[in-house]
């Protein structure tokens, strides 16, 4: 499953997932356009992507975070209230429990 956001005609971002074969995870990706970030379009994204998910019986997010991509941490964290991170092959496994 994947949503994309739109301005002035051009794709400015990208959030999708893909389910596990477990069943009731997925793991998630998200891009924003650099020149298009801290707009709130990463937030929108994987708010309305969760939102979908748990519909179609998702309960968790997974997915990898370098380190440094703290950006990518304030976002989750803004958006799920419950955030779990291992570390795993020099990443962090993010897990974070749908709404």
């Amino acid at each position: 499953e994947s949503l994309v956001a739109v301005a002035a005609g051009e794709v400015v971002g990208h959030a999708m997932y893909a389910r596990q074969d477990w069943g009731d995870t997925a793991e998630f990706a998200i891009v924003v356009e650099d020149g298009c970030q801290a707009r709130g379009i990463g937030k929108l994204l994987l708010s309305a992507l969760a939102e979908k998910a748990g519909r179609e019986g998702i309960q968790c997010f997974t997915g990898a975070v370098l380190g440094e991509n703290r950006r990518m941490f304030d976002l989750v964290r803004s958006v799920f209230a419950k955030v779990g991170y291992a570390i795993e092959d020099g990443a962090y496994a993010v897990s974070a429990p749908l709404p």
